[in-house]
Order: structure tokens, then C-alpha cells, then sequence
């Protein structure tokens, strides 16, 4: 959805969990986790979706599975529910105290859907605003404040998506479904990495309806999750004429288990270029923001002029992590999308290009920083 965000919250709770369910193991459980203190929650995007998920259960989508909803509602009023027949039943209510985008209301969180809804195995879908690789928290002025964030958005505090990686590492999702805008990128695939098998996301904006949720949730409940279907659905939502107001929409699914070849095969490639814009190169850029934060990966690693060995090899391994990928013709009628991989990356001007605290980011420090200088 356009903006970024995601909740993290609870430090304490005002009312006890509802026992209803626990201790009932089901096939997967489903976590779709609702950071809607924000435009999102203001324009009800929120309460539109949680209406399609009560559709699909209705609908019995919701097959040897529970799905649980986090809500941080736009008045900051916080509960943990489950959509079941149709209805959301709610499991337990929390304060204020902490946000949504915090760590340790997350892992709270975490916790009390594996206690109320134990299961084989767990899905998680990631709904609110995303600014993907930025590191927007850098500019807090007071000690006493949070730390900086930059992910998510939850009352305008981020969780940076660093710390995002920390508090999902161990938690054993099969998949993050990313319903926000700009996580497709190197950066953020890489820092998230040992998080997931699978991710699903958006290297553009979203549009402000997400994804359909009413022709999702049956994919995410099959024996083995269909996320290039869940993917694809919320694609043509977006391409199909007459269905949405909005005709532009980029979609990925990433296979985390192939991101050592990628990250192996970019570091040969760029120990043997330059940093910056090739001479006459002109990128696909994914934004149509002056200052663009967004391009296609493989458009400008093609652009670096490697040996045709190494490129190869480069795009053999991207193809085998991004393992689906579509994109309309033009994103907001305006950037043509014609060179696209499904994966989006940063282009530093120069060595001394610390945009947005770009150089804060492990794709940076790991691999980025091979690039040579022209000096």
C-alpha cells in the first residue's frame, strides 16, 4: 500500500487472553499483522481488508488453519482476534504502551499467536506503510527518545528494517507477505535473508488497496502456501481493466534459499566495476520522486559492462531467487516499466553517497562497498 509501515506493539496488556482455541494445533496459522495508526487506518484501507478476510472465511478458505489479526487501530487501540466464520472474535486485548513498530511489542505479539494458535507451521503478512532499505530515524534529536526507526509507521515512528530482521530471525514463518510498499529491494532481501523461506513483496509503491484479501487467503491455506498465485492475484487485481481504479502494480516472490548465489555472483561482478551512473546510462527507475531511491537491480548491473561470464552468472542466480515477477506497463501512468528483474536497488553516485543512511545497510557494507572509485 502506498506509504510504509508495520506494527510492532504491546509492552502490556489490559485484559487476559481469551483461552477459546488453545492449545488446538492446526495445520498453519496465519498471522496477518495491522499497523493502521496512519493515513492507511485514517482512509479505512484497514477495515476494508479485515471485511475481505471475514469474506474468505465465510467462504471456508480458511481450511486445517486459524487466521489471527493484529490490529493497531488509527486510535492507537490495539487487539489480537481471530477471523472465524465470518466474524472477528478477539483473543486478547493490549495498552498503548508500546508501539507496533517496536521489537518487543512484536515478539509479544509473536508469542501469544503460538500460544493461542499453535500450528505446524506460521505465515505472516506485514500490513502498513514500507519505505523498504531507508533509514529515515537518523534525524532524533533527544536522548531519552526511541531508537531510530524506519520501517513501518505507527503514530510516524518506523521500525528500521534491520531491526525488523532481528525480531523475525528464530521465529520459524514459512513466508512474509510484505502488504506495503518498496520491500523488493537487494537490500531489504538480504538484510531479511535468514528470516523466511519465501518472501512476497513489491519493489514499487502499492496501491492503496493492497491485496486482495478475499482471493488470498484460500493460497495461503493450501497444503503447500501458493504465494506465486496470492502474488499474482494481487497483480491482476491491479492489471485487469474495470477492476480497480488504479492500473499499475509491480509484484515478486523471492526464494530466501537462493540468496547466497545472488549476493556471491553481485560481489564478482562489482570487484570489477565502478561506482556511480555509467557513461550515457539511463535506469529503470522504479519512483517517480526527483530524488530516486529505487532502480532495477539487474538493469544496472548490466549496465556496469562486467565480463559476459560473471553477468551471466549473476542473472542465472537473480532468476533463481526472484521466482516470479510481473509489472504493468507504467507505474502511476507516468515511469515506464520496461527493463524490470522484480528486484529494486539503490544506485550510490559515489562513495561519499550516504543517502538516507545507505551505508548503515549490510548490502552496503558487504557488498556495495566492493565497487571501485574512479578516482
Amino acid at each position: 500500500m502506498l506509504s510504509f509501515m508495520l506494527p510492532v506493539a504491546l509492552v502490556s496488556c489490559s485484559d487476559e487472553p481469551n483461552n477459546r482455541g488453545e492449545d488446538e494445533s492446526v495445520g498453519r496459522t496465519i498471522l496477518v499483522y495491522i499497523v493502521a495508526n496512519n493515513t492507511l487506518g485514517q482512509d479505512g484501507y484497514d477495515l476494508m481488508d479485515i471485511e475481505e478476510m471475514k469474506t474468505a472465511s465465510l467462504a471456508g478458505d480458511i481450511k486445517n488453519g486459524r487466521l489471527i489479526v493484529y490490529y493497531s487501530d488509527v486510535h492507537g487501540d490495539v487487539t489480537l482476534s481471530e477471523i472465524k466464520d465470518g466474524e472477528l472474535v478477539p483473543l486478547k486485548t493490549y495498552d498503548n504502551s508500546a508501539l507496533s513498530v517496536e521489537s518487543s511489542r512484536m515478539r509479544e505479539v509473536f508469542a501469544d499467536t503460538k500460544k493461542l494458535a499453535p500450528a505446524e507451521d506460521y505465515g505472516l503478512v506485514l500490513w502498513s506503510h514500507g519505505s523498504g532499505w531507508l533509514v529515515d530515524g537518523i534525524d532524533e534529536a533527544d536522548p531519552a527518545a526511541p531508537a531510530p526507526q524506519s520501517f513501518g509507521e505507527d503514530g510516524r515512528k518506523r521500525m528500521n528494517v534491520s531491526t525488523l530482521a532481528r525480531t523475525l530471525k528464530g521465529q520459524d514463518f514459512g513466508f512474509v507477505y510484505f502488504d506495503c510498499c518498496l520491500m523488493g529491494s537487494v537490500e531489504v532481501i538480504y538484510e531479511l535473508r535468514d528470516c523466511a523461506d519465501y518472501i512476497v513483496a513489491s519493489p514499487t509503491e502499492l496501491p492503496v488497496y493492497g491485496m486482495p484479501y478475499e482471493q488470498n487467503i484460500k493460497y495461503f491455506f493450501k497444503s503447500t502456501p501458493d504465494l506465486v498465485q496470492a502474488a499474482k492475484a494481487t497483480f491482476d487485481s491491479y492489471n485487469t481493466p474495470g477492476v480497480s481504479q488504479d492500473n499499475w502494480c509491480t509484484m515478486a516472490v523471492y526464494d530466501m534459499k537462493a540468496v547466497s548465489r545472488m549476493v556471491e555472483a553481485t560481489k564478482a561482478v562489482y570487484s570489477t566495476s565502478f561506482i556511480g551512473f555509467p557513461d550515457g546510462y539511463q535506469p529503470q527507475r522504479y519512483s517517480d520522486l526527483p530524488v530516486c531511491y529505487y532502480y532495477d537491480f539487474v538493469d544496472y548491473v548490466s549496465a556496469l559492462g562486467a565480463d559476459k561470464a560473471l553477468l551471466d552468472e549473476l542473472k542465472t542466480a537473480v532468476s533463481d531467487v526472484v521466482i516470479y515477477h510481473a509489472e504493468t506497463p507504467m507505474l502511476f501512468d507516468i515511469v515506464p516499466l520496461e527493463h524490470c528483474s522484480g528486484l529494486a536497488t539503490y544506485i550510490m553516485r559515489n562513495h561519499d553517497d550516504n543517502r538516507k543512511n545507505y551505508k548503515s545497510t549490510l548490502w552496503y557494507r558487504d557488498v556495495v562497498s566492493l565497487l571501485n572509485s574512479h578516482d
